[in-house]
C-alpha cells in the first residue's frame, strides 16, 4: 500500500514539473534571448560567425572527401552541397547535446540566485543552435542551391519537423548526461570524445552507400544518420530512410526523454546543493 502511495506521489509530481516546464516560460524565453545577446555581443563578426563556422567545416570534407578521396554524393547532387546539409544538420545536434550536457554546472551561480525550472539549462542552448542552423540554413543552403541550379520541392516544408526532432534527440540524452555532469565532471571531457567518434558513424561527410551491406543495418538502427538522412532527402531529394530506420528515430528520443526526465526531475533538488 505505502508502494502504491509513493509510486502515486512521483507520478504528481512529475507531471506538476511538466505543468511548471510550461507555466514558466517567459523565463525560458528571456534566458534564450540573454544567451543570444552575448553569445556574439563582442565577436569581431558578430553573428556571421553561425555562417562561417558549418561554411569552414564544409569547404574542408569538400577538400578531403569530395576531391582527395572522391566520394559521390549521388546523381545530379554536388558534393559540396551534400556535405553542407550535413554538416549543417549535425553541428545544431551536437551543439545542443553539448552545450546541454555541461549547462547545469556552468550555470551555478544563476541557480543559486533565483528560482525556475532547472531544466531550462538545457533548452537554452537548444534554442540558441536552432536560431543559428536556421539562419545558415537559409543563407548558406540557399545560396548554394542557387549557385547550383538546385530545385526547390514540397519536401521542404519537413525540415522543421527533422529539426525539431532532432533537437528532442540531443535534448533527451542531455537530461540524462547533465544531472550527472553535475556530480561527476568526467562527463564534461567524455562527451566531446564520444560526440566524435558518434559524428564517424553518422554518415555526415560520406554517403551511407560506401557502408558494407552486411553493415547497413548498423545506420538504420542510428537515429542520427536518419536525421541526417531525411535533411538530405527534404533538401536534396534523396532516397528516403527506411521504414525501420523511421520508427527508430521516431521512438528512440520519446523513450529517452521519458526517461531522462524522470532522472533529472529526482536529481534536481539533490544537485542544487552539489553544484
Amino acid at each position: 500500500m505505502n508502494t502504491q502511495i509513493i509510486s502515486a506521489a512521483r507520478q504528481m509530481d512529475f507531471f506538476f514539473r511538466l505543468n511548471e516546464v510550461w507555466r514558466y516560460r517567459n523565463v525560458l524565453f528571456t534566458l534564450a534571448g540573454r544567451e543570444l545577446k552575448a553569445r556574439y555581443k563582442q565577436a569581431f563578426f558578430g553573428v556571421l560567425w553561425a555562417l562561417l563556422q558549418p561554411l569552414a567545416t564544409a569547404v574542408i570534407y569538400t577538400v578531403i572527401f569530395g576531391v582527395f578521396a572522391r566520394f559521390s554524393a549521388g546523381d545530379d547532387i554536388p558534393y559540396p552541397v551534400f556535405a553542407l546539409t550535413g554538416v549543417l544538420i549535425w553541428q545544431f545536434f551536437s551543439r545542443s547535446l553539448g552545450s546541454g550536457s555541461t549547462s547545469l554546472a556552468g550555470n551555478a551561480g544563476l541557480i543559486g540566485k533565483i528560482y525556475f525550472p532547472r531544466v531550462y539549462l538545457l533548452l537554452v542552448p537548444l534554442l540558441v543552435a536552432a536560431v543559428d542552423f536556421f539562419l545558415a540554413f537559409v543563407l548558406l543552403i540557399g545560396g548554394s542551391m542557387a549557385l547550383f541550379h538546385l530545385p526547390v520541392t514540397i519536401k521542404l516544408l519537413a525540415l522543421p519537423v527533422v529539426t525539431l526532432w532532432a533537437g528532442l534527440f540531443a535534448f533527451s540524452i542531455a537530461l540524462i548526461l547533465a544531472p550527472l555532469h553535475g556530480l561527476y565532471r568526467d562527463v564534461g571531457f567524455i562527451v566531446p570524445f564520444l560526440t566524435q567518434f558518434y559524428m564517424f558513424a553518422t554518415p555526415v561527410m560520406y554517403p551511407p552507400s560506401i557502408i558494407p551491406e552486411r553493415f547497413q543495418w548498423l545506420v538504420e538502427c542510428n537515429p542520427a544518420a536518419t536525421l541526417v538522412g531525411l535533411t538530405r532527402w527534404s533538401v536534396l531529394n534523396t532516397d528516403p530512410p527506411t521504414m525501420l530506420a523511421l520508427a527508430l528515430c521516431f521512438f528512440v528520443p520519446l523513450v529517452l526523454g521519458a526517461i531522462g526526465f524522470q532522472i533529472f526531475f529526482r536529481m534536481e533538488n539533490t544537485l542544487v546543493d552539489r553544484i
